[in-house]
Parts: C-alpha cells; structure tokens; sequence
C-alpha cells in the first residue's frame, strides 16, 4: 500500500502544480490565448499605421504653401469635429493612392499640428 500513497500524492502534487503554474503564469507572466494575442497584435499594427500616418499629415502639412491660412481656420475650431473637417479639407491627411484617413488619423494630425504653432 505505501506505493499506490506515494503514486495518489505524486498525482495530486503533479496537477495542484499544474494548476498553480497556469494560474501564475496567466495571471503575472504575460502568458495569453492565441485569439487575446491575435487581437493584440492587431491593435498594435492598427496603431502603427495610425501613427505613420499621422507623421505624414504633418509633414505634408509643413511643406503646403497654404499651411498659415489652413492652420488659422485650425486654430479657429473649438470641437475635434470641425478640427478634422479642416484636416480632410485641406487634403493633408490623403496619402497617394491609399485609403480614405480614418478620424483618428485626422484628429491625431489636428492635435500634432496644434501642439507644433
């Protein structure tokens, strides 16, 4: 009988371990399902790509012969709204040949501008 104890603790030591480790590990150690990682990385690139865009907004601000005029009206706008419909107007946000800027990109470029003057 000492043998089927020993065989019965070693069991029950074996999954309290396992329990205890994936219970750490999830909870302290970053660990995460393929679908949480998934949607994490995808979070990241959308972000990525909005901030790259939004470099781009500003450069080509910069560089626009009408930058005073259009960052007047800017300036005069009190909501993110407005802010943006200047943005989109002004044809800054518009990458050759890419999509339509999402609002984040036009609100992201408004702010970096208005923080910029």
């Amino acid at each position: 009988m000492p043998t089927r104890n020993k065989i019965l603790t070693v069991i029950v030591g074996a999954v309290a371990g396992a329990i205890i480790i994936t219970s750490v590990g999830f909870s302290y150690m970053g660990w995460m399902l393929t679908g949480d990682a998934h949607k994490e990385a995808k979070e990241y690139a959308e972000k990525a790509v909005t901030d790259l865009q939004v470099s781009f907004c500003v450069t080509v601000a910069m560089d626009d012969s009408e930058f005073d005029q259009q960052m007047a009206k800017l300036a005069k706008e009190d909501d993110t709204y407005g802010q943006r419909d200047v943005i989109e107007g002004s044809g800054w946000a518009n990458m050759p040949g890419g999509p339509e800027p999402s609002n984040n990109v036009l609100a992201g470029c408004a702010q970096e501008l208005l923080a910029a003057s």
